[in-house]
């Protein structure tokens, strides 16, 4: 399977304390890794197409030895003074 579209795409200001989406939340994780403020973002799908669920996900990992995050629950721990 190839990709069906790539192109860039522009976070909205105020990051995931403001719109709490995947694009926000992937170039917050970077930005606290302190590695870059850019980051890929990707959907994951099957040889028919269909989107990778969560569980066929961490098997994967697992087995790979790979770490998965999903979306922060809370992220104001991290973006609000203690």
């Amino acid at each position: 399977m190839t990709p069906g579209h790539v192109f860039p795409i522009v976070v909205n200001l105020g990051d995931v304390l403001k719109r709490g989406g995947h694009t926000e939340a992937g170039v917050d994780i970077v930005e606290l890794a302190g590695v870059a403020h850019t980051a890929v973002i990707c959907e994951l799908v099957n040889l028919d197409g269909t989107i990778v669920r969560l569980p066929e996900i961490m098997e994967c990992a697992s087995i790979k030895g790979i770490k998965v995050t999903t979306k922060m629950h809370k992220p104001h721990r991290f973006f609000e003074p203690q």
